[in-house]
C-alpha cells in the first residue's frame, strides 16, 4: 500500500489521521442511501431537482456500489465521508479499516496521511477579506482542466474566492487564440490563489485538487 503524505497544519476535520479516496460515478448519492435499493431509486430518479446525470447501472457498478454502502453503514461510527460529484473520500484514524475498503473495490484508491506542520505562515494585509489563502503549484493543464475548475469555483462560489487573475484565466474564451493567450490558458500559474474561511473548505479543494496546490497562508490585519 502506497500512502501519500499530506503536509498540513490540522489534521483531517481536525479529527481523522488517514483518508483513502476514489472515483465512482454517483457519488453524493452514495452517501445519501440508506441501501443499494435507496442507491437505485436515487440513481433513477427523474425529478428535475436531481443534481447528477442518470448513470447506467450494470451489475458490475451496482455490487461495488453495494460493497461501498454497507462497509460505510457498517463503520459509520469510525469514520466520516466526504463526496464531490464523482469524488469519493473516507476519513479514519484506522488505516486498516480504510485499507479493507480499498482491498473490496475494483476502483483505483489512494491513501493519504496527515503530518502536522504546525499554524500556517501569516499574511499580514491592511484590510483581509477572508481568514485563509492557498496558491497553485505551476502546472501544464488541459482545457479540460480549466473547465472543470471553472465549474468548481462556479459551484463553490459562496464559500471559494479566487483572485482576479485566476479568474479571467478560468473564464478565458479560447475560440479566439492569439499565440500568446494560447500559452497563457495551458498554465496553471503559480500567483494564482483562493481565499476562503473555514479551514473544512481546504478538504474539499485537496479533494479534487490536491496535487496542484502550493503553500497556504493565514490573513491576519496589519
Amino acid at each position: 500500500m502506497k500512502i501519500k503524505t499530506d503536509l498540513r497544519d490540522k489534521l483531517y476535520y481536525n479529527k481523522f489521521k488517514y483518508r483513502i479516496d476514489f472515483n465512482i460515478i454517483g457519488a453524493n448519492y452514495i452517501k445519501w442511501a440508506k441501501d443499494i435499493y435507496d442507491f437505485i431509486r436515487l440513481a433513477q430518479n427523474t425529478s428535475s431537482y436531481r443534481t447528477l446525470d442518470p448513470i447506467e447501472l450494470t451489475d458490475r457498478y451496482v455490487d461495488q456500489v453495494n460493497i461501498i454502502i454497507n462497509w460505510y453503514k457498517d463503520n459509520k461510527e469510525h469514520i466520516s465521508m466526504r463526496t464531490d460529484y464523482t469524488s469519493c473520500a473516507f476519513f479514519s484514524n484506522d488505516l486498516v479499516l480504510l485499507s479493507e475498503l480499498g482491498g473490496k473495490i475494483d476502483y483505483h484508491v489512494t491513501y493519504g496521511q496527515a503530518e502536522i506542520l504546525g499554524e500556517p505562515d501569516v499574511i499580514y494585509l491592511k484590510n483581509p477579506k477572508h481568514n485563509y489563502r492557498i496558491y497553485f503549484r505551476e502546472r501544464n493543464v488541459t482545457e479540460d482542466f480549466r473547465t472543470e475548475f471553472k465549474e468548481f469555483l462556479d459551484r463553490y462560489n459562496k464559500t471559494l474566492f479566487p483572485c482576479p487573475s485566476l479568474q479571467r484565466w478560468v473564464s478565458m474564451d479560447i475560440t479566439k487564440k492569439t499565440s500568446y493567450s494560447h500559452w497563457r490558458h495551458k498554465w496553471l500559474q503559480p500567483h494564482f490563489f483562493i481565499e476562503y474561511d473555514s479551514e473544512s473548505t481546504l478538504t474539499i479543494v485537496k479533494l479534487i485538487f490536491d496535487k496542484y496546490l502550493g503553500k497556504i497562508y493565514k490573513l491576519e490585519y496589519r
